[in-house]
């Protein structure tokens, strides 16, 4: 898990880099190293992301990406903590 944050890489799986020009993708990135981090259950990551997106975009686009993680991130949380065992 990069812990360095890298302007070149996708953080934001299969959801846009930014918003109505708004740059959500450290959002992402510290959501993707919460999944990572064994001391925090995937709804905490899940309620943080919403929190930082509805800052830096609005309550819509988190929303619906809260939405998203929640029903379609199983997966990618089991697997982000596979990889740091």
């Amino acid at each position: 898990m990069d812990i360095k944050f890298d302007e070149t890489k996708d953080y934001c799986t299969c959801w846009f880099e930014s918003m109505y020009g708004v740059p959500i993708k450290e959002c992402c990135h510290l959501h993707d190293r919460r999944y990572a981090n064994k001391r925090i259950m995937k709804h905490q990551a899940d309620l943080l992301l919403f929190r930082c997106v509805r800052r830096k975009a609005n309550v819509l686009v988190a929303s619906t990406m809260y939405l998203g993680v929640t029903l379609f991130g199983d997966e990618y949380y089991k697997e982000a903590q596979r990889e740091n065992m």
